[in-house]
């Protein structure tokens, strides 16, 4: 196993050292830290692409590609169609209502709803509610790995479930094909693909797959080595062994009480003390997603579901959102204020790592949040 290891790191520092050399390191959207913003980069993005007047001047050849990869049912017309980013269906209602990611529709009335997900969870029947904006249009649900959605009212309508990881990347792969004689779309094109690679954990690195490959393949007691290495329950040792005890130090240093649940449905952790108590309100930590780590989020929620004091909870509102970067959408009625946490998504091993093997600073941005959301109570 040592061996195995130690022969695998050779070749990852060797590559690591020719990208760093070549400059293949440098990804504009994670150097502007916008890599899993789902409205500014990649609904934006993918709409750009897709519009037949977009900046990239191939026409509605993309939107053509989109439409064959895909084996969509809608015959949208490519010489009328229009793609719109963020498009207003009303108010929110039940049944009604709210802002479709990307829509594409066409003078015949045709049309094709896109609703784009990274790591935010799902709002109340947000899927039917599109639905019901375009009944006879197409609707996609869009995910890092095509998974089905999770409201029931879901299941009383028709959307086909598309992925990141292979449905848009195989279209992206197609469309970078298409742009080699065009340099600034193919490298922006190229950027962006190896950007999906990395959120859906896959290695951008061909080269050294090859190789890394071929050490495995090489004898089976290395095979099997692989195997078990496989097998392991990394992200559970590094939530459970490292991430918790930190945690618990910030509870005993700031006299907090905790509850924390890094595995169960909708993974979390919140304080509270005797002030926050009389205010029937705890500081919470939380993932978006009711089965993984993902989209981290943090603010006031009610304890125990309670009712809080409208005066206060307003000028509470109002506090919080002055000291951070608050979420503005809606789908989030149970908690008073949230913000986007910094450790987005503790169920990818390249985050849990930058956590792990640098614990001083998690703790600190942890703390310093938690100090602040005290101060303003």
């Amino acid at each position: 196993m040592n061996q195995l290891l130690n022969e695998i790191s050779k070749i990852i520092n060797i590559h690591e050292k020719i990208n760093k050399l070549k400059g293949n390191n440098f990804n504009i959207f994670k150097t502007l830290k916008i890599e899993s913003d789902e409205v500014k980069t990649h609904s934006r993005f993918i709409a750009e692409l897709l519009k037949p007047d977009g900046s990239h001047g191939r026409g509605s050849l993309f939107l053509k590609l989109f439409l064959e990869e895909l084996r969509l049912k809608s015959n949208i017309d490519l010489n009328t169609s229009k793609v719109y980013i963020e498009s207003f269906q009303g108010t929110v209602t039940e049944t009604t209502g709210g802002y479709i990611d990307i829509l594409i529709t066409d003078f015949d009335g045709n049309s094709i709803m896109i609703e784009n997900k990274i790591y935010a969870g799902e709002q109340k029947n947000q899927l039917l509610r599109y639905h019901n904006s375009y009944p006879n249009g197409e609707l996609l649900y869009l995910t890092l790995f095509g998974k089905q959605s999770a409201e029931d009212s879901s299941k009383k309508i028709e959307y086909k479930k598309i992925s990141y990881n292979e449905n848009l990347l195989n279209w992206l792969v197609i469309c970078h094909k298409e742009s080699v004689n065009y340099p600034n779309l193919r490298e922006v094109l190229k950027q962006y693909i190896d950007l999906v690679k990395s959120l859906t954990n896959q290695n951008t690195n061909y080269d050294m797959d090859n190789e890394i490959i071929k050490v495995l393949m090489s004898d089976e007691n290395k095979f099997q080595s692989f195997i078990k290495l496989k097998n392991l329950n990394i992200e559970k040792h590094l939530l459970e062994n490292n991430i918790k005890p930190i945690i618990q130090e910030i509870t005993e240093e700031l006299k907090l009480e905790a509850r924390i649940n890094l595995f169960g449905n909708w993974p979390g952790f919140n304080f509270t003390n005797e002030k926050l108590k009389k205010n029937n309100i705890s500081i919470c930590f939380s993932s978006s997603s009711a089965k993984d780590f993902t989209n981290v989020v943090y603010g006031y929620t009610p304890i125990d579901g309670g009712i809080i004091n409208e005066s206060f909870n307003s000028n509470l509102k109002t506090k919080f959102n002055q000291n951070f970067d608050h979420y503005k959408g809606s789908g989030y009625n149970n908690w008073t204020c949230l913000g986007y946490f910094e450790f987005k998504n503790w169920s990818n091993l390249n985050e849990l790592k930058e956590i792990c093997f640098n614990p001083d600073n998690f703790k600190k941005v942890l703390k310093s949040k938690i100090e602040i959301m005290l101060s303003l109570i």
